[in-house]
């Protein structure tokens, strides 16, 4: 009973990880549809030459950042999760 409770548990948590990875991503791809955004010498733009302003640029480098930390641990996370006969 134990061993199947676990393996709903991950296979639960898998789903949670996967999701979460997903909407991480989804959100930055609808948001910042010219990412990245830089700095140029009108202060702002994206990769088409759009004008952003610094709170857009600011709340980019948030996302950014939150993606380059939840990829990589979902990623590690979902590997340990693995059922133990595919590993």
């Amino acid at each position: 009973m134990s061993d199947g409770l676990n393996t709903t548990v991950a296979r639960v948590a898998r789903a949670v990880i996967g999701a979460g990875m997903a909407l991480v991503f989804a959100y930055g791809v609808f948001l910042y549809p010219d990412a990245p955004i830089k700095t140029c010498s009108s202060g702002y733009c994206g990769k088409y030459g759009r004008a952003h302003t610094a709170a857009e640029f600011d709340d980019f480098m948030r996302w950014e950042h939150a993606l380059f930390v939840v990829w990589p641990a979902g990623v590690v996370a979902l590997v340990l999760l693995k059922p133990a006969s595919r590993r």
